[in-house]
């Protein structure tokens, strides 16, 4: 989640984000500020993912309610939370 090369921004220019997700599953990528057909809206990803990975730190991705069944690789510190009504806990942002 996250392909741009800076948080809130649409600029994929050169960013190692979108490598990353062209490698890995590109029909899964996920970036809020851009429009473009083959992206994955954000509530579509969080609600049908397996794992989620969090390359960017778009202010969309902050307080993320996500399953806790759901494995979430944060690589970019987005404060996220767990579904509470499945008893799993709020993952604080580290500052």
């Amino acid at each position: 989640m996250g392909i741009a090369f800076k948080p809130n921004v649409s600029d994929v220019r050169e960013s190692p984000a979108k490598k990353i997700a062209d490698a890995i599953a590109p029909e899964y990528a996920v970036e809020p500020n851009l429009q473009q057909e083959g992206l994955t809206d954000v509530s579509t990803a969080v609600a049908h993912a397996d794992i989620l990975v969090l390359l960017v730190a778009h202010r969309e991705f902050d307080n993320l309610c996500i399953p806790s069944s759901t494995l979430v690789l944060n690589f970019c510190n987005c404060a996220i939370r767990r579904n509470p009504s499945d008893g799993s806990q709020t993952l604080p942002k580290v500052v």
